[in-house]
Parts: C-alpha cells; sequence; structure tokens
C-alpha cells in the first residue's frame, strides 16, 4: 500500500536517464496500471487513495 499524496522525483534529461513510474491497482500484473509515464527533469506524481500501489524506477519522496 502507498499513502495518498504529492510525490517528487528527479530523473535526467533525456530518455535514456528517465525515470518510469505507474500507479497500480493490484500487484498481481493483469491490466493494473491507472497512470504511468517515463519522467524526465523534476516531476510530479499525485497518488489516490484508492491506488494500491506505486511502482518507481528512481527516488522520490512525498512533498504533501
Amino acid at each position: 500500500d502507498i499513502e495518498a499524496g504529492t510525490y517528487r522525483g528527479e530523473a535526467g534529461a533525456d530518455i535514456l536517464e528517465s525515470c518510469y513510474w505507474a500507479r497500480l491497482t493490484n500487484v498481481s500484473g493483469d491490466n493494473n496500471i491507472l497512470a504511468n509515464d517515463n519522467a524526465n527533469g523534476q516531476f510530479f506524481i499525485e497518488v489516490l487513495p484508492a491506488d494500491f500501489a506505486l511502482k518507481v524506477g528512481c527516488d522520490v519522496e512525498k512533498v504533501e
């Protein structure tokens, strides 16, 4: 489970240094992605109370 709120991360400037993230409905892998992206530079992820998990390929911190 992930706490709802806003999370901030920092990735590189191009796709090779991007950070993949995904908000998930479950961890079984079956049609579980609510939203995802390959972020560049500073990015923010809004995790909702109904989200089950957050998969992130780099460090993030909760800001709110």
